[in-house]
């Protein structure tokens, strides 16, 4: 049967294509979770400055604002909205 072993070679090698395409579409992270991963890592406030040079454009920033991913704190400064406060700041 030597076009079973062929079958199944070919198998192998389809299902393992399959599954690195299914990893790297894993992988990709959406707009919103690109920009809440970007301020986490700058310490959950970033200045407007920061967000640009990030290649995150104006209007996409203002949808963030809008959906509640992130918050305008003042014109210029923007900070993750699930950012916890520290204990010691009173609201």
């Amino acid at each position: 049967m030597p076009g079973t072993l062929f079958h199944f070679n070919l198998n192998k090698r389809v299902d393992s294509f399959l599954m690195s395409m299914y990893h790297i579409d894993m992988e990709k992270e959406t707009p919103s979770q690109r920009i809440s991963s970007f301020i986490r890592d700058k310490g959950g406030y970033v200045k407007m400055k920061e967000l640009k040079e990030a290649s995150f454009r104006t209007g996409s920033i203002k949808k963030f604002v809008e959906a509640g991913i992130i918050d305008k704190i003042k014109p210029g400064l923007y900070r993750i909205s699930d950012l916890e406060y520290p204990a010691n700041v009173s609201l």
